[in-house]
């Protein structure tokens, strides 16, 4: 998105624009994302939230881009309804869940929506508008293309990039400037060993995100932002896929008064979290947990524990969600395919889901029976006195275990997307290490994104937007060289 978004604008200054792709389709998180865009309706409270988000993560902000970034977001539906219309698609949005951390000031300006428009292509709307706009704007797409390496002057400003295409390296001049788009490194695994924490983690978005702008930008001598800030769910990782498919059960978002009963534990058989409380963005800030004293990660993976009755009610993941989809396996909806499969634990008491549990080759003996029972009964007692002691889950989210037989489901790590990569500063310019601009080269969305720790919901789509029209634009009025 963001890298269709520069394009789109560069050729609308005027500009000759190609867009570099290396997939034989579009491998990027846009591709398979819900769509969704924050959209905050006030400029000065959006600020006012999102600099909160840094203070309460320590988490380093850049606070002229933060500026750019709250003043534009607002105007990103009519940038959107405005640029589908230019190519005769109506389109219109569907508000959709609430801020991840509504008790932040400001958080009442912060709206999420959902691009609708009709289509007879399955991708997103967000997808069917931009890739309409790019050939009505001449925009040439090159696919199955890798951009390898920037090419730089004596000087050092950026003249041009190597590609791979048909197994040729071509150089290829840039009249005017290079904007990277390449996303972040959520599937590659030495990069998520260097710069994040828990392992394993298991990609859910775009495969083609492999850190290729992280590498280029450091060999012109990019300085290097938010490596250790990703956003990471919680899912389900099987051998038969390399994708892990989403977990179903946990969000903030949603009213589960008649819900299903099930808690969490380690792989102990602990209670960790209130599993209702945490943002779907921010798991692996819960399961990231190094054990120094028994020097392993304690709740990767951890287990879903839930009875009979929860079992029948409800999926317990969407296979329709990420990059999961791209499998065409459909989880069954009362989860019995699965259970075959030897994909969830069954035992007909708990006692014996306990030992199904510590034989598997990734437990390993470290459930214990006892230790298993008495979460059971402290959880089950939490929820007849509706108070969690331990972990304040919601009361109406408190609902006990108790129809045999007993599941456990094995969860790791998600990685939606990672956020680090060159630094950048409010003109969409990729900057050294001495905070001075690399010339003619711009960055956008999550290469190096302006989000830290903390992440909200939604505003990885929205920089796309407001970066990728940033960096086009500014790309475009470079002076060109002969």
């Amino acid at each position: 998105m963001a890298g269709a978004v520069a394009a789109i604008v560069a050729a609308e200054e005027s500009a000759r624009t190609t867009l570099v792709e290396k997939g034989k389709e579009p491998e990027g998180n846009t591709w398979v994302s819900l769509g969704g865009i924050s959209c905050p309706d006030d400029a000065g409270r959006a600020k006012e939230y999102l600099q909160s988000l840094f203070e309460r993560s320590h988490s380093v902000m850049d606070e002229k881009l933060l500026d750019v970034y709250a003043q534009m977001s607002p105007n990103n539906l009519e940038w959107l309804k405005q640029t589908g219309k230019s190519i005769g698609i109506d389109v219109s949005f569907r508000e959709y869940g609430k801020p991840a951390y509504p008790d932040h000031p400001g958080a009442e300006t912060m709206h999420k929506w959902m691009t609708i428009c009709r289509r007879k292509s399955s991708v997103n709307g967000l997808f069917h508008i931009l890739s309409n706009a790019l050939a009505d704007r001449g925009v040439s797409v090159l696919m199955e293309t890798t951009a390898k390496k920037l090419l730089q002057d004596k000087d050092g400003q950026i003249i041009g990039m190597t590609l791979e295409r048909g197994g040729r390296d071509v150089n290829v001049k840039a009249r005017r400037a290079v904007v990277l788009a390449t996303g972040g490194f959520q599937n590659n695994d030495d990069l998520i060993r260097n710069f994040s924490r828990g392992y394993p983690i298991y990609y859910g978005g775009g495969p083609g995100n492999t850190g290729d702008g992280i590498r280029m930008a450091m060999q012109v001598g990019a300085d290097l932002w938010h490596m250790n800030s990703i956003s990471c769910a919680i899912g389900v990782k099987v051998s038969e896929y390399d994708v892990a498919f989403r977990f179903s059960l946990p969000s903030i978002h949603h009213d589960y008064q008649e819900g299903p009963a099930w808690f969490l534990v380690d792989q102990y058989g602990r209670r960790f979290t209130n599993e209702m409380g945490v943002d779907v963005h921010s798991w692996n800030l819960v399961l990231d947990y190094f054990d120094p004293v028994k020097e392993e990660y304690t709740r990767i993976p951890s287990y879903a524990i839930l009875d009979e009755s929860t079992r029948k009610k409800v999926s317990l993941v969407n296979s329709r969600m990420g990059w999961g989809k791209k499998t065409g396996y459909r989880w069954s909806a009362d989860n019995s395919r699965e259970i075959e499969r030897g994909w969830i634990v069954k035992g007909e008491t708990i006692e014996e889901l306990a030992h199904m549990i510590s034989i598997t080759e990734t437990n390993r003996g470290r459930m214990k029976e006892e230790r298993l029972r008495t979460t059971l009964e402290v959880y089950n007692s939490y929820c007849n006195e509706k108070n969690d002691y331990e972990f304040d889950r919601p009361a109406e989210c408190l609902k006990p275990l108790g129809e045999a037989p007993f599941y456990a489901l094995p969860l790791y790590p998600r990685l939606l997307n990672t956020q680090g990569g060159p630094r950048r500063n409010a003109k969409a310019k990729v900057l050294r290490p001495d905070g001075k601009p690399i010339s003619r080269l711009y960055s956008a969305g999550e290469l190096g994104s302006l989000w830290g720790m903390i992440y909200e919901g939604g505003s990885n789509l929205s920089e796309c937007i407001v970066t990728g029209r940033i960096a086009g634009r500014n790309a475009a009025r470079e002076k060109a060289w002969d």
